[in-house]
């Protein structure tokens, strides 16, 4: 044989061992989303296989070689996916920003390209990365911004930012994607922060089925957990709160009260206070 043939046979070997490889490769992914459907239940084989595919791609170079370069996306927007469902917000960080330079230098667009987006907004919202969430914003396309996963963001920022908390908590059920959920669990509890320091102002105290009400709370266990927040962070702002059977009262440690007009101050902070005063 000569040297001729045997290099062909060997780039031809070469060739099929790395189509082979691919191969295996788009089916370790496959699995992976596959896995996602029940993310809890399947924790430990999920961060097995993602070891591994993190490991391959790198041995490998798929990550950076034409015709795999979809692979690979796809790879870190389940790994997205995956870091939100086990709660790892360091490990949806760097896969958002692999990502970030994949869509920068790919000429097609991928089917969770919006939903990674807005998920990037969203954590920009909701840990008050003001600048970095305009400078994200900016970085759009116009028609981007018709897209409902992040119009739905645009419409929540702008509400948190004119203080119309109703339209906020309203949206927190009708979350366009499940992965909004963690984000929006820090915009509530923002929420809530703003609407405490609100009735410290407004009410000398509050029955507790007005409180649920305005914090817009289903159980008690819900508000409990709102009241023990409020009552670590009111002598700060220069209250104390007390819990008395189903009242809840607020003093002031320095300021009194006068001056205050209640339901000005609710109905600036909250949009359904008259909801409210047909119940009280």
């Amino acid at each position: 044989m000569c040297i001729r043939d045997r290099y062909q046979r060997r780039v031809h070997g070469d060739l099929r061992k790395k189509v082979a490889f691919e191969f295996r490769m788009e089916e370790k992914v496959n699995k992976f989303e596959s896995l996602l459907g029940n993310a809890q239940a399947n924790k430990a084989a999920i961060e097995t296989l993602v070891t591994e595919l993190k490991v391959d791609f790198v041995k490998s170079g798929l990550q950076s070689q034409a015709g795999s370069v979809d692979l690979y996306r796809r790879f870190n927007e389940l790994l997205v996916f995956a870091a939100l469902e086990a709660n790892n917000i360091d490990e949806f960080l760097n896969a958002l920003s692999r990502l970030k330079g994949i869509y920068a230098a790919s000429t097609t667009q991928s089917q969770h390209y919006y939903l990674v987006t807005a998920l990037e907004l969203l954590y920009n919202l909701s840990n008050n990365r003001m600048t970095e969430f305009h400078s994200a914003l900016e970085l759009l396309r116009p028609d981007d911004l018709s897209n409902n996963l992040i119009d739905y963001v645009v419409k929540l920022e702008r509400a948190f930012q004119i203080g119309s908390y109703g339209d906020v908590l309203r949206a927190r059920d009708n979350l366009p994607s499940p992965y909004f959920k963690p984000f929006m669990a820090r915009i509530n509890s923002a929420i809530a922060f703003e609407i405490s320091r609100s009735l410290e102002r407004a009410y000398q105290s509050l029955d507790l089925a007005d409180a649920k009400k305005i914090y817009k709370v289903q159980n008690d266990d819900d508000l409990q957990a709102i009241i023990r927040d409020g009552q670590a962070s009111a002598e700060e702002n220069g209250y104390q709160w007390t819990l008395q059977g189903n009242q809840l009262s607020f003093r002031p440690l320095e300021q009194d009260r006068k001056g205050y007009d209640s339901k000005a101050v609710i109905g600036k902070m909250l949009e359904y206070t008259q909801e409210l005063e047909k119940i009280v």
